[in-house]
């Protein structure tokens, strides 16, 4: 493994120790699980939600607007 060295204030310095001692890690893994939770922390871009009503799987996104009955019905309006 590599190893990285920086300088902190002596205050950031004890503050890490400390907050790594109170996770029973050491600075190092402490360190490396920080890193990691952020880099894992996207979120996904389509989520399933199950109907309280039904128990349907219901898909999801951010980016776009929730599908209503309304749309649904414009969609198959079409359809043979």
């Amino acid at each position: 493994m590599t190893a990285i060295c920086f300088k902190l204030p002596e205050r950031e310095a004890s503050f890490l120790r400390r907050q790594a001692h109170e996770a029973h890690m050491t600075v190092s893994a402490f360190l490396r699980q920080l890193i990691n939770k952020k880099a894992k922390k996207k979120e996904p871009l389509i989520t399933i939600k199950y109907s309280k009503l039904t128990g349907a799987p219901a898909f999801y996104s951010k980016d776009l607007p929730p599908l209503t009955t309304e749309k649904v019905k414009e969609m198959l309006v079409d359809f043979p």
